[in-house]
């Protein structure tokens, strides 16, 4: 009885031990984890500084969140995101839904270029669309269906981009923009939606804040008189 108490004992301590080691190395594991995953998605490099999780209170904070420009586009970064907090509800982790009370992200640097009919940002919002592109592997039909499960949903009840730019580059021609505050509310809500289709929806807005705010100060330069700014009115439409 001892023996069996004094095993008992020891594989608790053992538990208990790697939990907390889990807990004390999970901002490192996220970090490696948004390094990885990201780029599945997007198909370009990600890199992040900082990771800041409290579990018991739902708190996340990302710190200078970096994306490479996709391939046939400048070795500058399409997007670079200095801070970004999320407030999620903890005990929804567990769950099929996720609730994420808010999302904030602050001070954003994004770079619109176009190259052979396209441009970076109508690239990235094709894969994040797409499906993941994953390794070289070709995997069984019966692989496919034990790993067929149904996705998370997540709500997000309130999101906010603020103090963003955007520096265009056309044909030569480059300027630097500010973005409008982007204010979604409800995503999820009436439409049941996995995390990847909530990150959709989002490019989707801010790609189309980007085009109008590169249009209209096109259109207003040409006003003005400024004729190379033309150029870059005659790629976008």
């Amino acid at each position: 009885m001892k023996t069996f108490l004094k095993i008992s004992v020891g594989i608790v301590i053992v538990a208990v031990i790697g939990l907390f080691g889990v807990y004390m190395g999970r901002n490192a594991l996220i970090k490696h984890s948004v390094e990885k995953v990201a780029p599945k998605y997007l198909q370009t490099s990600v890199t992040l500084e900082e990771v800041d999780f409290q579990p018991f209170q739902g708190h996340v904070m990302l710190k200078n969140l970096r994306i490479e420009n996709p391939k046939g586009f400048s070795e500058n970064d399409l997007f670079s995101l200095g801070l970004i907090t999320v407030d999620l509800q903890p005990k929804t982790l567990l769950s099929n839904k996720i609730i994420i009370n808010k999302i904030l992200i602050d001070t954003v640097a994004a770079r619109y270029e176009i190259a052979n009919g396209t441009n970076n940002i109508a690239v990235i919002q094709k894969n994040v669309a797409g499906k993941p592109k994953q390794n070289a592997q070709k995997a069984s039909p019966s692989s496919d269906k034990t790993n067929d499960k149904p996705a998370k949903s997540v709500i997000i009840k309130d999101f906010t981009l603020k103090d963003a730019t955007v520096s265009a580059s056309v044909s030569g021609v480059s300027m630097t923009l500010p973005l409008p505050t982007i204010h979604m509310t409800g995503i999820g809500e009436d439409k049941p939606s996995t995390l990847k289709e909530a990150f959709t929806s989002i490019i989707n807005v801010f790609s189309a804040e980007t085009l109008n705010a590169v249009a209209n100060a096109t259109a207003e330069a040409l006003k003005s008189g400024a004729d190379s700014l033309g150029k870059i009115l005659k790629q976008l439409f």
